[in-house]
Order: C-alpha cells, then structure tokens, then sequence
C-alpha cells in the first residue's frame, strides 16, 4: 500500500498584482500619514505664535512667554516661536536679569537659524541688550570688585561683536552703526 500513495507537493504562489498593490497603498498611506503631521505641526505653530502674540499685546507677557516656552519644549528648533518669544522677552526686559534672559534668547534664536530675516533683527536686539545690561550694571560695578568690570567690559565687546556682524550681513542703515557706536 505504500507503494501506491502519491506524494503531493504544494507550492506557495505569490499574487504579484496584489503584493504590489498593497505595498503602494502602504506607501501612500505613510506619505498621507507624514504629510498630515507635517500640516498639523504648521498649524499648532501657528496658533501658538498667534496665541503668544494675542497675550502679549493684552499685556500678558509672562503667560505669552510661558505658552511659547510649552510649544518650544516639543518644538525646540521653531524658528517662528522663538523669534516671537525673543522679541517679546527684549520688549519685556527691564532689568539686568531680564536683559540677559533676554539676549539669551535673541542668541539662540541665532543659532537655530543664521540667515533668516529674523536673526538680522535679533541681532540688532542683541546688540542693544548687551549696551542696556552694560549700562544698567555700570554703577553697580563701579563699587564691586574687578571681575565684575571685566564682565561688564566682555559685554560690551560683545555688543560690538554682534553689532558688526549685523553691518557684515547687510544692514547698512543708520540704526545698525548707531550700535556700533554705543
């Protein structure tokens, strides 16, 4: 009787008009998928620099500078939200410490994003905040010890810095020497 049974041999066959078919589905589903969260990200941006802005201009400027501080936590490289957020901080700013804050974000404001528009007007803002702190500390450093002079000197040299690197990138007008100047 064993002689008799026949051996059958399956063989797995591909449908390749459905593989294919499912993989470009799959493929457009993931580009459908990113190019939704890409939109989404835009819009959250938006409305949090909108929201910033609305805050800022109802006088709420720590609750402004709090909700770009949220949206830039989960979106630290915004350059959007950190242009605003250093443009209200050196509005906002109006003291040493502030002035620092400040100048601290108009830095990394430069740093995330070199050439932008932005970054020329945020090395203006830097430039002047630096000559702000310098004054603001210059009669208190009078009477403290060395350090602080030379501190107080390192910032103004840095206003200087800053100041021509925004003539060596193109702003020629009046406004970017007077910075210089200071």
């Amino acid at each position: 009787m064993d002689k008799h049974r026949v051996t059958t041999v399956r063989t797995v066959r591909f449908n390749r008009l459905a593989v294919a078919s499912t993989i470009i589905v799959a493929a457009a589903a993931g580009l459908a998928l990113y190019r939704l969260d890409v939109v989404q990200d835009q819009r959250m941006t938006r409305a949090a620099v909108a929201a910033a802005r609305r805050l800022h201009e109802a006088g709420e400027t720590d609750l402004a500078v709090r909700h770009l501080g949220r949206h830039l936590a989960l979106h630290p490289d915004d350059a959007d939200a950190l242009a605003v957020r250093a443009e209200i901080l050196a509005a906002a700013a109006r003291g040493p410490e502030q002035y620092l804050g400040a100048a601290q974000a108009q830095e990394q404001l430069v740093r995330s994003a070199p050439d932008a528009p932005a970054s020329q007007a945020a090395r203006r803002r830097l430039a002047d905040l630096y000559v702000k702190y310098g004054d603001a500390t210059r009669s208190n450093a009078l009477t403290q010890v060395d350090a602080a002079l030379a501190t107080l000197d390192s910032r103004y040299q840095a206003a200087a810095v800053v100041a021509r690197q925004l003539i060596d990138r193109g702003a020629d007008d009046p406004g970017a020497h007077l910075l210089l100047a200071k």
